[in-house]
């Protein structure tokens, strides 16, 4: 880990570059040669998802407003049909109002004729995460769009608790790290804050999870929960 020390009035600030995150650590001198370590960490654990919710989008178009509409009343019907198997039932779905729209000579060009277009935003719960590739084999059969997967996980509680407890094991690593590199040793906690620093470089992340809760891994068979922790350590000579 490659660090650079910035003198900053009574204090120093760290900022350290490593393989897993990017921390900015400051360093408070007191009495004694003993200096306060204030480092901000990010913790995480990834969870298999329990359920997962798919924003789907049904189209229809035809001339008339009245004829897309019937037509996408259809093809939503037609919709619900085919997931049956899958366990979906009506309950686990969520119909928005059908909205009809325009598009006319601006948008398709002379030569063509106006269309209406007919629109439902869709919520589906899937309650087997391992049936998803199989369901979006029918929305792709049935010309169904999907905009957006939130899964979600049963162990939230629990994973809330083990990403805490790793946001606090990476802050004492890189705590014993920079104390190592300044000739002290960590002697105990003093003060532990839930979240990030404002001028910390994982402050933005931190606001994110804020607003998103658990995210995606990349997988929606997996749930990645977080856990910021700001935390003072106290250091004295060796």
């Amino acid at each position: 880990m490659a660090s650079t020390i910035v003198a900053a009035g009574a204090a120093l600030v760290l900022l350290a570059f490593g393989a897993t995150a990017y921390a900015q650590t400051q360093v408070t001198p007191l009495p004694d040669g003993q200096v306060l370590l204030e480092i901000s960490a990010r913790g995480s654990v990834r969870t298999p998802a329990s359920s997962i919710t798919l924003t789907l989008q049904v189209m229809s178009g035809a001339s008339k407003a009245a004829s897309a509409k019937a037509a996408n009343q259809v093809k939503l019907a037609a919709l619900i049909k085919a997931l049956e198997p899958f366990g979906i039932q009506p309950k686990d779905m969520d119909v928005s109002t059908i909205a009809t729209m325009g598009m006319d000579d601006e948008d398709l060009g002379p030569s063509q004729p106006p269309v209406q277009f007919s629109q439902a935003t869709v919520q589906v719960t899937l309650a087997e995460p391992s049936k998803l590739a199989a369901v979006r084999e029918v929305l792709n059969r049935q010309d169904v769009g999907l905009s957006n997967i939130i899964s979600t996980t049963k162990e939230g509680a629990a994973a809330q608790r083990l990403a805490i407890a790793d946001a606090v094991a990476k802050a004492r690593n890189d705590a014993s790290t920079y104390a190592d590199a300044l000739g002290l040793r960590i002697v105990k906690i003093v003060h532990v804050t839930n979240g990030a620093r404002a001028d910390d470089p994982t402050y933005s992340t931190y606001v994110a999870s804020l607003i998103g809760g658990a995210q995606r891994t990349g997988s929606p068979a997996q749930v990645e929960t977080s856990a910021y922790a700001t935390i003072e350590f106290l250091a004295v000579p060796k």
